[in-house]
């Protein structure tokens, strides 16, 4: 690599010096001399050079330019087919001589990940997790990955994790969850307007487990708000987790644990919700409510968000 540089420099520079010797009749008549020196030096390394070349690798002067060509195309448009062939042909290569370097697996997941491949992408974010668990660059690329296939509550875990492993993605991390969290609110607002209607499915286990799931997600960042909006629709479909979950979003002693200063509590809600759960068999919901009897007199209302 290092001779195709000096041969190239010193190619461009007896080209320049040519050029200033041929085109520049006003040139200082003491100068003349020594670019003819130089010139005549620059066009021995250069011959020198493509000797030593031509007699390492077995490529002549024709085949490294049309690859250095080659190489500049794909620069500029990295997505042409053929270039990205051979961007990920060179990082496979790479990974098959250092299996156990992540920084490679990130630099082929970026690639499949500008291609559009996200599944492969997270592939090799994955795998550079898994060599590096501290990694916060394969966390934070694996979250956009995510965010990008719609899977949003793993991009939200993922760039937190990236977040709490560098500092440099706190930004990225406050961005997305803002995003995330409009989206959920968004996609709450057009639930809404549909769950009653005469034609809703039946309730999904599955979609249950996921709201819960995604509810666990916006308190770890302290939007309430969301994780409200997403566990009323888990305990609309009667499911006793998400009931006694969405009580604790306005149990104040639950929102003072959880460290959340930015919401009011509501005890009456809260006594709704963990009487709700107890009747859909919650067992731990009784004990909630002999807590928040203890903590909140019966008479006690909060304002309600």
């Amino acid at each position: 690599m290092w001779l195709r540089f000096i041969e190239f420099f010193s190619f461009f520079a007896a080209s320049v010096a040519g050029a200033i010797f041929y085109f520049s009749p006003q040139l200082n008549p003491r100068w003349r001399p020594a670019l003819k020196y130089l010139m005549s030096a620059l066009v021995m390394v250069v011959a020198v050079s493509e000797l030593l070349v031509r007699d390492l690798t077995g490529k002549g002067w024709e085949d490294r330019a049309a690859h250095l060509a080659g190489y500049a195309f794909c620069t500029v448009f990295s997505q042409y087919p053929r270039c990205y062939d051979r961007t990920i042909a060179e990082f496979s290569g790479a990974i098959r001589e250092d299996p156990r370097n992540p920084t490679i697996l990130v630099a082929r997941g970026e690639a499949y990940f500008g291609h559009g491949d996200y599944d492969r992408a997270i592939d090799d974010f994955s795998e550079a997790v898994r060599l590096d668990p501290t990694f916060a660059a394969a966390f934070a690329r694996r979250a956009y990955a995510h965010r990008a296939k719609g899977e949003n509550d793993r991009a939200a875990a993922d760039i937190q994790l990236a977040s709490k492993l560098d500092p440099q993605f706190a930004s990225a991390a406050t961005d997305m969850m803002r995003t995330l969290s409009a989206l959920a609110l968004k996609q709450e607002i057009e639930y809404s307007r549909t769950a009653l209607s005469p034609t809703a499915a039946a309730p999904d286990r599955d979609e249950v487990v996921a709201l819960r799931t995604r509810a666990r997600t916006y308190l770890s960042v302290g939007d309430v708000m969301a994780a409200r909006l997403v566990l009323r629709r888990a305990a609309e479909r009667d499911d006793a987790q998400a009931a006694l979950a969405l009580g604790g979003t306005y149990d104040p002693a639950v929102l003072k644990r959880l460290g959340v200063t930015t919401f009011h509590s509501d005890p009456t809600q809260a006594r709704d919700w963990y009487r709700r759960a107890a009747e859909l068999g919650s067992a731990d919901a009784s004990l909630r409510l002999e807590q928040l009897a203890q903590e909140v007199p019966q008479r006690g209302k909060g304002r309600p968000r």
